[in-house]
């Protein structure tokens, strides 16, 4: 049997593999591999600057030349984009494939149908800017790849001055390092101009307020709590505020009614539960409205009177955009995903996390909990810049606050558990402590305390752009309920007895308690 290839075909092949080599470098000549590309996020990013306005301006920040682009048609789409972008044109499928069939290229990418396709391919455009990152990596790797294979047959000849090479290379390379550059700066001068018309608009905002009779305005999304809106002008957006406290003070409850508040104002608030399922929230929402004891309504004993007002208040919660994630191994990087797509598809305008503690810092398993935590809260920073809103995020204070010999101890700062990264990255640090923590309904009988309301002290540790400061607010956690003693002055408790607040839990066991 004869097992030589024909000469016929060899050569056809030779001539095929020199075609293929004459791609405008599209394939790796030293081991002739396809070159680094990503096709699919190519069109999905043309489908998304069709579909999204604002889509170019967060892709023309890291694609800044239609050479990113390894596909020859989106490169074609893309360039012809911005042509259209530089002229002021309006850019959509229509009038892309006008702008195209004007200047002939229509038929070359493909016709109506691809442009079509590239919508099609887009579900949302949550991801962009990681797509973005991706496409141009990928443009760097073939940039690289061809930088190369360049130096290596440049190298071999005999007449080639090295040091010319050298200096040949680093230009490329420096052009490449200035490309993947994101411009993050800016003149003081537009800076000032900017800060000049934002301070003017919120002082114009509180005047009108003042004239129609309203509440006081204040510039960030409001807490529901008077002496908390004075204070701190609302929660401001891209702050990182940290609520801290021992277990059982009432981290949970204070953080549903912050939420609760601001979505019954029309903010769209998303809360995530790493501790309690979706039920057990929405119990505590019920009774946070209702005024039913959280007791009765988890075990269902209900007079008929309080069947109704639930009914009224399920009604009610159906048009507050307050939105419930109970994912109970949530990692930082899941988290990050996926209060971006609140954001976008929600236009939520303020986060909670309950609580910190409990995340994990992604899928590699980390040895040390201090650096996790750290990696966590400096990407919760990150993220609320990002999408310029204020992240709430529980977090569960260390048990030296108990111990020590004070009467009455106060949090500090290094009282932060498991992470001193968590003052440092945060913008707003609280601490929460209450009046009769670890009382039993005997002791508070004994020392003459208030059965129904008790004292609940917020302490401003840190504070980056304000004062530090106590304010007290009244609490009556069997309905789950937190009240500013200024608007509700039935809420102070009556003491007739003497008694030192804060006491010690009895034992470990309670670390973990759901509040």
């Amino acid at each position: 049997m004869d097992t030589q290839i024909p000469q016929n075909q060899i050569k056809n092949s030779k001539q095929r593999w020199n075609a293929k080599k004459e791609m405008q470098g599209k394939f790796d000549l030293s081991e002739a591999r396809v070159m680094p590309n990503a096709k699919d996020l190519e069109i999905a990013i043309i489908g998304s600057i069709l579909l999204d306005k604002d889509a170019y301006d967060t892709v023309s920040e890291i694609i800044k030349t239609s050479d990113c682009f390894y596909d020859d048609a989106n490169k074609t789409i893309f360039c012809s984009i911005q042509d259209m972008n530089k002229l002021g044109k309006k850019v959509d499928m229509l009038t892309l494939v006008e702008y195209l069939h004007a200047n002939k290229k229509l038929e070359e990418v493909g016709g109506p149908y691809y442009i079509t396709k590239t919508t099609n391919m887009v579900s949302s455009t949550a991801h962009l800017k990681e797509y973005c990152e991706i496409v141009f990596q990928k443009f760097i790797n073939r940039e690289l790849i061809k930088l190369s294979s360049k130096i290596l047959h440049d190298s071999y000849q005999e007449l080639m001055d090295p040091f010319e090479l050298l200096e040949q290379s680093e230009s490329v390379i420096s052009q490449l390092l200035i490309n993947g550059t994101i411009r993050s700066y800016i003149a003081v001068g537009s800076l000032s101009l900017q800060g000049l018309i934002e301070i003017e608009k919120k002082k114009y905002e509180k005047e009108k307020a003042v004239k129609e009779g309203k509440p006081y305005c204040i510039s960030g999304i409001d807490s529901g709590y008077p002496s908390i809106n004075a204070f701190t002008e609302g929660w401001q957006p891209s702050d990182l505020i940290i609520l801290a406290a021992r277990p059982s003070v009432g981290k949970t409850a204070f953080a549903l009614n912050l939420s609760y508040n601001a979505a019954l104002n029309g903010q769209a608030v998303g809360f995530f539960s790493l501790e309690m399922t979706r039920v057990k929230i929405m119990n505590r929402l019920f009774s946070i409205d209702t005024g039913i004891s959280l007791y009765n309504i988890s075990n269902g004993r209900l007079t008929d009177d309080e069947s109704r007002r639930l009914t009224n208040s399920a009604e009610k919660y159906s048009k507050v955009p307050l939105y419930i994630d109970d994912t109970s191994s949530l990692s930082i990087t899941e988290f990050k995903s996926k209060v971006r797509r609140m954001v976008i598809d929600l236009g939520v305008k303020m986060v909670f996390l309950d609580y910190l503690q409990l995340m994990s810092g992604g899928k590699e398993k980390s040895f040390n909990r201090e650096r996790e935590i750290a990696d966590i809260s400096r990407n919760m920073k990150i993220l609320a810049n990002e999408l310029n809103i204020p992240i709430i995020a529980l977090s569960q204070l260390s048990r030296a606050v108990e111990q020590r010999k004070e009467s009455n101890p106060i949090p500090q700062l290094s009282d932060l558990r498991e992470s001193g990264a968590i003052e440092q990255d945060a913008d707003v640090v609280i601490f929460a402590t209450r009046d009769d923590y670890g009382e039993t309904e005997e002791d508070r009988e004994k020392n003459g305390m208030d059965k129904k309301y008790s004292k609940v002290r917020l302490k401003w540790a840190k504070h980056r752009n304000g004062a530090l400061d106590y304010k007290v607010l009244t609490s009556d956690l069997s309905i789950q309920k937190f009240y500013d003693p200024t608007n509700d002055p039935q809420t102070w408790p009556s003491e007739t007895g003497s008694w030192k607040p804060i006491k010690q839990l009895p034992s470990s066991s309670q670390d973990d308690l759901p509040f």
